[in-house]
């Protein structure tokens, strides 16, 4: 497969700054969208109209973007393994890797680099890991808790099998359910919450993150 990128900003022949198409050496300029400085991936571009459909951004990709400069938060991918690293366990203390279908999931690790571990140390009460597509199933009662030694306030993308947004919240100091009042639904694909707000940008790379890559529904 050809591999697209878009690129912003580039410059043109009489050097102003342009948004731009680049195929090999060929440059499209075309003002058909504004996105952050950067290199991004297209999945799909059609050359007679302008249009691209960007592929969803990695993990790594997310968190330098998000948490990079240290922002407050945590980012939980209900994947056994996310881009080589160990996401989920069966046991609290986070030696046992999920592995199966059917596993119970004790622990989910917070991949923002802030160490907010999703944790649920009673056996009986674990969300189940399922595969396809990957997510966590709470099948009444189940839960991992979430801990935030300070509160915070920014906003949140959950994704789930009956939809995927990104909307404020204002999560108090505390322990929470993944699952509960404040990050609800029954079958979690993912979960991402920053400290202040995501610009309309981030929200719909997070979005497209989860959608693509994790298997939930687009809302």
């Amino acid at each position: 497969m050809a591999k697209f990128y878009v690129v912003q900003p580039a410059a043109d022949a009489e050097g102003d700054l342009t948004n731009a198409i680049t195929y090999v050496s060929e440059t499209l300029p075309q003002d058909i969208c504004s996105l952050d400085p950067g290199e991004y991936r297209v999945a799909a571009l059609d050359y007679a109209t302008g249009s691209y459909t960007l592929e969803p951004p990695s993990a790594t990709s997310l968190i330098d973007s998000l948490f990079g400069s240290g922002q407050k938060g945590a980012f939980y991918v209900t994947q056994p393994v996310v881009e080589g690293q160990q996401a989920l366990y069966i046991d609290e203390g986070m030696t046992v890797p999920v592995t199966a279908d059917g596993d119970p999931v004790g622990a989910v690790r917070d991949l923002s680099g802030n160490g907010n571990h999703a944790i649920e140390a009673v056996s009986a009460s674990r969300l189940i890991y399922r595969s396809t597509p990957s997510r966590l199933v709470n099948s009444g009662g189940k839960q991992v808790n979430v801990p935030l030694s300070s509160g915070l306030i920014g906003d949140m993308t959950l994704a789930t099998n009956e939809g995927t947004a990104t909307y404020g919240v204002d999560i108090p100091s505390g322990s929470h359910e993944l699952g509960g009042e404040y990050f609800p639904g029954g079958s979690i694909n993912g979960a991402l919450f920053r400290d202040g707000v995501m610009t309309t940008k981030e929200k719909a790379y997070v979005e497209s993150y989860f959608v693509g890559w994790s298997g939930a529904t687009e809302s």
